[in-house]
């Protein structure tokens, strides 16, 4: 499906949605920034256009949406850059953490920190797929790319959250994203780590990662940096494999599908206090990925994780 749009304020919502559907229906596997760019719009602008047709737009206040967060049980915490997506499942004891422009949520295996600065737009999205229903909220920054989605995995989480959101319903239940036109942040924050080339980081990242397969975990933790969140996890996986281009690794509560050719630099810095080697991947946008390896020969095999 070719695109005829050049930009989400040139066309009705109503054409956004159905050409959307139909590319769903056409190749259901596709996730939605893949479907905005092949349809040539923001991917905010996609759920604007389903405000009233499961999606609701909300006030911009992260920090009073996520408040009641602990209630909903388990959740998903999305993070995504230009590499792919990072998924965190995690059971959220708190709120408290942070600070007035961040948001902390984590648990024993799971940091994540959520900026709240740059929200645009935020949506309650309700969706119907080939793995039953789905609810949860994402929020973009001001040309529409998503800052992060929280995803409720419980029926139970979904009841009790939904009304929550319904309260922070935004006066205006507009179908069309409209961007403010203000130059974004760069994600990126440079250190005194040493540069290194850009091909050689990404061929230890992949080789690092596929490790896991063959029953070894060299990686002490996985980090990625996006404008909207930092999110790390620091815990054994237990799969990995590729496909073309992707590199996909997982465990029970994380997974990650990666296309680590994205990188335009690479970093690399030695930690003398934890005996770690870090490789820092970044991507056009600033958009940072990080490793952290275990030293040579401190490499287990994994027999726990799941």
């Amino acid at each position: 499906m070719s695109s005829k749009f050049q930009s989400s304020m040139q066309m009705h919502p109503d054409e956004i949605l159905k050409e959307w559907m139909d590319l769903r229906k056409e190749r259901p596997h596709t996730h939605d920034p893949e479907a905005a760019a092949i349809l040539g719009v923001p991917e905010a602008a996609l759920h604007a256009s389903r405000v009233g047709r499961g999606a609701v737009a909300l006030t911009t206040d992260l920090h009073s949406l996520l408040t009641p967060l602990p209630e909903w049980r388990r959740v998903f915490v999305v993070n995504r850059t230009l590499f792919g997506v990072n998924i965190h499942s995690l059971k959220v004891e708190s709120t408290l953490g942070g600070s007035a422009t961040e948001i902390r949520l984590n648990d024993p295996r799971n940091d994540i920190r959520i900026m709240s600065q740059d929200v645009h737009q935020c949506f309650y999205i309700e969706d119907q797929t080939e793995h039953g229903r789905s609810a949860g909220l994402a929020w973009f920054n001001q040309s529409g790319y998503v800052l992060g989605k929280i995803l409720l995995r419980s029926r139970l989480g979904q009841e009790i959250a939904k009304p929550h959101f319904l309260k922070h319903a935004s006066a205006e239940q507009s179908r069309i994203f409209v961007p403010d036109g203000r130059t974004e942040n760069d994600a990126s924050d440079h250190n005194s780590s040493q540069s290194t080339p850009v091909k050689e980081a990404i061929e230890t990242a992949q080789k690092l990662l596929l490790r896991t397969s063959q029953g070894f975990f060299p990686v002490r933790a996985i980090a990625m940096h996006s404008q909207g969140m930092i999110s790390r996890y620091s815990a054994p996986l237990s799969k990995s494999n590729a496909t073309g281009p992707w590199v996909h690794a997982s465990s029970v509560d994380f997974k990650c599908h990666l296309r680590l050719d994205a990188a335009v630099h690479a970093q690399t810095h030695e930690s003398t206090t934890s005996r770690s080697h870090e490789i820092c991947l970044i991507d056009a946008l600033g958009g940072r990925l990080a490793f952290d390896q275990l030293p040579e020969g401190d490499e287990h095999v994994v027999s726990s994780a799941k």
